[in-house]
């Protein structure tokens, strides 16, 4: 059997209109990512609407640097967020870019949100005053560096830590949401009450801790 080789290409960023809310989908942090998301600020901006989600569930892949972009977009010039380590020096990410978007963001998070998508999260509510809906995430907020080994592999290694702006250290614990759902199993069928909550608390109504 052959197996024939292909580009891996990451999905789209992906846009939707629910009344006076625009959703933008995140399902992974590429260098189109903030392309795609100036598109969709733009357009909203251009219907005057001033309430945005930034559904970040599932989001777990991506290189963290492309995360940079797309916060200069919604926050502007600043810290995006630092990173901790031991024995090596590594550079804050920081975000330099005109902010487009002056809405109220929402950021709509599980417990399958991982790495950059955390990193943006914790850098939108500590920054941007974004609330956060959904689950607590999963608290990989990383840095990961290739070392070579001796017998001519590779080993990856943890090297650091990211840190939100505010100081709150995401790996191993993750992001506590402003406004946690409670979903189980079996519960939902064909709602999706993390969206539902999230399109509440955009509209106006105030986070609180609550069960789906």
């Amino acid at each position: 059997m052959q197996v024939p080789r292909a580009r891996f290409e990451p999905p789209a960023l992906s846009t939707r209109w629910e009344r006076d809310v625009v959703i933008v989908r995140v399902p992974s942090f590429s260098r189109a990512t903030a392309e795609g998301l100036r598109h969709a600020i733009d357009e909203a901006n251009r219907r005057s609407m001033t309430r945005m989600i930034l559904d970040l569930r599932g989001t777990i892949g991506g290189d963290p640097a492309e995360i940079v972009p797309a916060a200069s977009l919604l926050l502007g010039k600043g810290l995006v967020a630092r990173v901790t380590a031991r024995k090596v020096t590594l550079p804050a990410l920081e975000s330099s870019g005109e902010r487009l978007w002056k809405g109220r963001t929402v950021v709509l998070t599980d417990d399958a949100t991982g790495g950059p998508a955390e990193v943006l999260a914790a850098a939108l509510h500590d920054r941007g005053e974004a609330v956060t809906v959904g689950e607590t995430t999963v608290g990989m907020a990383i840095v990961q560096r290739p070392v070579p080994t001796q017998s001519g592999g590779t080993l990856v290694m943890t090297v650091g830590r990211y840190v939100s702006p505010s100081g709150s250290v995401l790996a191993g614990k993750g992001l506590v949401p402003d406004d946690r759902v409670l979903v189980f199993l079996g519960d939902t069928g064909t709602k999706d009450p993390i969206l539902e909550r999230g399109l509440e608390v955009a509209r106006g109504a105030r986070p609180g801790r609550r069960a789906a």
